[in-house]
């Protein structure tokens, strides 16, 4: 018999292995209007730890619980639940957002426009949106009650365009012209920054990364300026700091997070080892 091992395995980290970088690890600009709301929580998703983390517990179970497939039409969903923290490590007692992600076969290691998405539900999983209705409760079916979430960073305006935008789409058939945030544009803004990040990341400095696309690559620069390299590197990180935090995942094999965000973990044995190390080496 094997013997059994209590080792916790690395968890996998952007870029892997990868001794080059592929142009759709950085150039967003060829993904389809339709998709760019996946693709930048899916491309997010390769950065959140718990979310590759939760990909690849899964997937060395067959992706199967109590003997049935979780995924759906061959895609994996996951989501983390987003709260308003006024001063960290404080937080809301209600999520105010959810960051969902939908990964087809091929996650994380795959950028997302090289993967299979011809299952993918494009209306699921909307990044950003100013309202989530849903069933207060499925299991009765009262059509009549829902549990509304509304995400207070928007306007009274779009909070009620969003209200109006779900009864059309529910109760109602669907308008000829469907106003709304426009998200595309935002979207794809932050998809070029992810892709300057990981350029710098890869390469280790913005002149370097710089010389590479001016010189290597057939696209253009993403940015002229090194100073907005620098912003929007600054920037991602925030986010994917931020998304690392709210997902309240730790992982004994990284050493990335401060521990004061270290909230839950699916390996509780080896959190609690790996705090009590900590805890004896920091004594004097």
């Amino acid at each position: 018999m094997p013997k059994k091992t209590n080792k916790v395995e690395p968890l996998w980290q952007w870029p892997g292995t990868k001794k080059s970088l592929e142009l759709e690890e950085w150039w967003f600009e060829d993904c389809p209007d339709d998709e760019l709301e996946h693709c930048l929580a899916y491309e997010y998703g390769r950065h959140i730890h718990k979310v590759v983390w939760d990909y690849q517990q899964d997937k060395r179970l067959k992706f199967k619980y109590g003997g049935n497939d979780i995924r759906e039409n061959g895609i994996w969903y996951s989501y983390i639940n987003l709260y308003e923290c006024s001063e960290e490590p404080v937080c809301s007692e209600e999520p105010v957002d959810q960051f969902g992600i939908a990964a087809p076969s091929g996650f994380p290691e795959k950028p997302f426009q090289t993967v299979d998405r011809s299952k993918l539900d494009k209306e699921k999983f909307q990044r950003s949106l100013p309202v989530r209705i849903s069933p207060y409760d499925s299991t009765k079916r009262l059509k009549g009650n829902f549990a509304v979430q509304i995400n207070w960073a928007y306007s009274n305006k779009l909070i009620l365009a969003g209200v109006k935008k779900w009864l059309e789409k529910c109760d109602r058939p669907k308008p000829k012209k469907v106003q709304g945030l426009g998200p595309g544009r935002t979207a794809r803004s932050k998809l070029k920054k992810l892709g300057v990040y990981r350029l710098i990341k890869f390469f280790e400095n913005v002149d370097t990364a710089m010389e590479y696309v001016e010189n290597e690559s057939i696209k253009h620069l993403p940015f002229a300026l090194p100073n907005k390299w620098d912003e929007a590197k600054k920037e991602v990180e925030t986010q994917i700091q931020e998304l690392n935090f709210q997902s309240g995942f730790w992982h004994p094999e990284l050493e990335l997070l401060p521990k004061e965000y270290f909230r839950t973990t699916p390996y509780w044995d080896a959190y609690f080892k790996a705090l009590s190390r900590v805890s004896s080496q920091e004594r004097p």
